[in-house]
């Protein structure tokens, strides 16, 4: 259980750096070199829905690469969390949860300091 509680924080730690880093780049006209995550790639079984575990090792996997790309982890604290994703509460998410809400923990922003 514990361990299972410090690979989900620095699941999402990574994540919320790599989601900081992808926003400055954007921000500065860059495009990224990797894309923002989506469904497929978590589903690591295939089955059509992502458990916690599949999020956890997808996010902490994520965070890995970024660091070792040395790149800055930022908004850590921003991240989704699989339970805000899983918003039927069933213990998966499935590929509507994830379209109504970024699995990558982005938000839709309108101009400068406008979220939307």
């Amino acid at each position: 259980m514990k361990s299972k509680l410090t690979l989900s924080i620095l699941a999402l730690l990574g994540l919320s750096i790599a989601l900081g880093v992808n926003a400055a780049g954007q921000a500065r006209g860059m495009k990224s070199d990797s894309p923002m995550p989506n469904f497929t790639a978590m589903d690591t079984n295939s089955d059509n829905k992502v458990s916690a575990d599949e999020f956890n090792a997808f996010k902490a996997q994520r965070m890995q690469q970024r660091a070792s790309e040395g790149r800055q982890m930022k908004n850590v604290s921003k991240a989704a969390t699989f339970d805000t994703l899983d918003t039927n509460g069933d213990g998966y998410i499935d590929q509507t949860e994830c379209q109504n809400q970024p699995c990558d923990g982005s938000r839709k922003r309108g101009g400068r300091g406008q979220n939307s």
